[in-house]
């Protein structure tokens, strides 16, 4: 299974700790094999789209509360 781990919003250049948190959990516990792919805005369409996510996974925290929000409105029904 394939999971894609969405970063909204880019401050500092890294991907946020807890995305990492929930990679390593889902590898290391998952009953089925899993690939998972951290994405933030940069390479965000280009990436899911090599990347062919099963599951979609999107970080929101106050500050990025709605640009997540958008970011799913945008992308449904895999547009």
């Amino acid at each position: 299974m394939k999971i894609a781990l969405l970063n909204p919003e880019s401050y500092f250049g890294d991907p946020p700790l807890g995305l990492g948190y929930i990679a390593a959990y889902l590898k290391k516990y998952s009953k089925v094999p899993v690939e998972t792919g951290i994405f933030d805005k940069q390479n965000l369409i280009a990436g899911l789209k090599k990347f062919k996510p099963d599951v979609i996974g999107c970080s929101a925290v106050s500050e990025t509360f709605y640009a997540a929000n958008e970011l799913a409105k945008k992308n449904q029904g895999g547009n």
